[in-house]
């Protein structure tokens, strides 16, 4: 999903400021996006970790909106434990660089494992204040990671003045370029 904002954000003419583990992945972004026959030419990068603290205020320096889209995916092990403390600290560190930033807005991608009915209940009412039951034996970490990353994006802002979009995604659909897809999800 990374890639493919920012590949959208420059084609519109935006300056956009992404973040990558270490400075030997930037390559691999650049060679994404001009493989789609994007300019470049807007875009910057920042060294960042979703687990450390390091690097994150450099990278909200000048940003008017951050687009949290990074969370982790956990491959092939949806039971992974490191996939909930690695959530909320990314939704911690980005969140609170954005606002030491006093950036305008952030807008922060989630999905429907954070807001999931539990199948005995036929008719839930689904809003801003429903969350996925913790203790469905259902869930996996990967779901349960999604819940806390997301409630403690909301715990952090609505204790400060800026905003906060969340954008629970059922699916993704569109492209895949197999051989950039690998590349620049290891990068972000």
């Amino acid at each position: 999903m990374a890639g493919w904002t920012v590949c959208k954000l420059l084609e519109q003419g935006y300056e956009v400021r992404t973040t990558v583990r270490s400075q030997k992945k930037q390559a691999a972004v650049v060679n994404m996006l001009e493989h789609e026959g994007v300019n470049t030419g807007k875009l910057s990068f920042a060294v960042a970790d979703l687990t450390q603290k390091d690097g994150w205020d450099q990278a909200m320096e000048g940003v008017d909106y951050v687009l949290h889209v990074a969370s982790p995916l956990g491959g092939n092990n949806h039971e992974d434990e490191t996939l909930i403390p690695t959530a909320k600290a990314g939704a911690e560190n980005v969140i609170g660089a954005a606002i030491r930033a006093g950036v305008k807005k952030v807008v922060m991608t989630s999905s429907e494992a954070a807001n999931y009915p539990d199948k005995k209940d036929p008719r839930p009412d689904i809003n801003e204040g429903f969350w996925t039951d913790m203790d469905n034996k259902w869930l996996t970490n990967y779901m349960r990671s999604k819940v806390v990353a997301e409630k403690t994006a909301w715990d952090i802002i609505n204790k400060q003045s800026q905003n906060l979009a969340g954008s629970h995604s059922w699916s993704l659909h569109g492209r895949q370029e197999k051989q950039y897809r690998s590349n620049y999800g290891n990068a972000a």
